[in-house]
């Protein structure tokens, strides 16, 4: 079909170039919420936004900002037998230059509690209602377990407050390769989808039940 005049004014305004630039300019740096890199990235936006004609201003607000005090540790053991040691830290990419950051040896979860927790596990795949309603069934108790899920179904968040509603002691989750890896196709940097050791990290928020900053609860 022929474009209208307006659809034909967008169509003509992208360029794969400018696009792509502006993709590194906005990743290149870690940006953590109320860092300087976030910062930097904010002036970004701003000055490309004041160079459209548009009337734009950062404007700063308090936050709850959540930091992990060191790198995680992640054990299998049986007794006082270590298993399985998990690496827990995302490697440096001779191609990728930004892949050599501060955080990458930080695997966590915003707004996830710090501890010490040692525990049984028990499996439960995307740690939905339904799945646990499949453990029960099963006469699996997730009671004071470390419950293992993977990404997918449901926010993260919510997959730690379904299980901790039911009573288990804390969560991990994983990404399958099934759902965003080298199952799906070929993975960064040679494709779009997650590479063997790479690892997401987001908030932790229960956003059913509060969601945005949760800072906002305590101001006036």
């Amino acid at each position: 079909a022929e474009l209208s005049p307006r659809e034909a004014v967008l169509m003509a305004a992208p360029s794969t170039d400018r696009l792509e630039r502006r993709l590194f300019d906005l990743t290149r740096r870690d940006h953590l919420m109320a860092s300087a890199g976030d910062w930097e990235t904010a002036e970004l936006v701003r000055a490309e936004l004041e160079a459209s004609g548009f009337d734009a201003r950062v404007e700063g607000v308090p936050v709850m900002r959540h930091l992990p005090t060191g790198a995680p540790r992640l054990d299998a053991v049986k007794g006082d037998r270590v298993l399985f040691t998990a690496k827990l830290s995302e490697p440096i990419l001779e191609s990728d230059p930004t892949s050599d950051n501060r955080y990458r040896n930080h695997t966590f979860i915003g707004y996830s509690p710090s501890g010490d927790v040692r525990a049984r596990l028990v499996y439960a795949n995307y740690g939905m209602p339904s799945d646990y309603d499949a453990l029960k069934a099963a006469g699996v108790d997730v009671s004071g377990a470390i419950v293992l899920t993977r990404y997918g179904g449901c926010f993260r968040g919510l997959k730690a407050m379904n299980a901790e509603a039911r009573g288990a002691v804390a969560t991990l989750i994983y990404s399958d390769p099934e759902d965003d890896g080298f199952a799906r196709g070929p993975t960064y940097p040679d494709g779009p989808w997650r590479p063997e050791d790479g690892v997401q990290r987001g908030s932790g928020q229960f956003l059913s039940l509060c969601a945005g900053d949760p800072y906002r609860l305590y101001l006036d």
